[in-house]
């Protein structure tokens, strides 16, 4: 078990991520009690009613009552609100952590905004699904998963440290980098692959929306994320809209590219350029 001053974990956000990590907190024996905050009676309720959270409150300041553990699991845009409604009620030495998937100048100003002996880690597990809602979590959703941790120049060492173990007790591997890099990462991995399964899917839909009910495991496999949140999503986007930006112009130089080889019947440049995503890809596997 970690250490005792983790015993009580507030939960902002008790969606995929923050009910998975509910219920795995709980039944890794990692937090003695659980409370919750979300924006609906409705979802606390189920959560409550399926044991992932002991309580609950539409008040986030009295959620974090004498938490040791505060994790931000709302969506990046609803952390000024919630900072503001938390800093007054939490207690010296709680350590406050978020799960949100962009950084940069989101967290910094959570940093900045947090009262002086209350300790803040940002960290990112890479784990999660098209599906959300409390309904969708899942204790087993962190194993195996990589977890990145973004320290920035006032992250405490011993602190952060303590939240990787925590971290790691869930089955996660750790890696750090700077929030910068991070959302860099990120962009090209998950933010950038979400954009184009989007628009994949309006550019064959067109104006036959009929024609994707003749899709195959391909389409749909290639078209999976297309389902998430369009509100989360656009959020994540525009925060890290300056690295989007630059992967739309090179994506857009790699489709001029094939344009070309299409328009004057270049197979062997086609192919040379198939050859060498696949040679690309293939990396994940091994």
């Amino acid at each position: 078990m970690v250490e005792a001053d983790f015993k009580n974990t507030a939960i902002l956000g008790v969606g995929l991520i923050g009910g998975s990590l509910a219920m795995g907190l709980k039944r890794c024996g990692l937090s003695e009690r659980v409370v919750g905050y979300g924006r609906t009676v409705k979802n606390l309720e189920t959560a409550r009613s399926l044991g992932f959270i002991d309580a609950y409150s539409l008040d986030p300041g009295q959620v974090v009552e004498g938490a040791d553990l505060v994790v931000l699991a709302t969506p990046v845009g609803a952390f000024p609100f919630l900072i503001e409604q938390i800093k007054g009620h939490l207690k010296a030495g709680a350590v406050v952590i978020d799960v949100g998937s962009v950084k940069g100048e989101v967290i910094r100003d959570v940093e900045s905004k947090l009262p002086e002996g209350v300790f803040f880690v940002s960290t990112h597990p890479v784990a999660g699904s098209e599906k959300s809602g409390v309904e969708a979590a899942d204790p087993g959703l962190f194993r195996d998963g990589l977890c990145i941790i973004t320290p920035t120049e006032k992250t405490s060492g011993r602190v952060m440290r303590r939240v990787a173990d925590l971290w790691e007790k869930l089955g996660m591997r750790i890696s750090l980098m700077s929030p910068e890099e991070h959302d860099r990462v990120m962009a090209g991995v998950s933010h950038f692959p979400h954009l184009l399964a989007y628009l994949l899917v309006d550019a064959v839909a067109g104006d036959e929306p009929e024609v994707l009910l003749f899709s195959g495991g391909g389409f749909r496999d290639t078209t999976r994320v297309a389902e998430s949140s369009p509100g989360m999503w656009s959020e994540i986007m525009m925060i890290n809209k300056a690295n989007l930006l630059d992967l739309i112009d090179r994506f857009r130089r790699e489709l001029d590219e094939v344009e070309e080889c299409l328009r004057y019947a270049e197979q062997d440049r086609l192919q040379n350029l198939f050859k060498k995503a696949v040679d690309l890809r293939m990396r994940l596997e091994r």
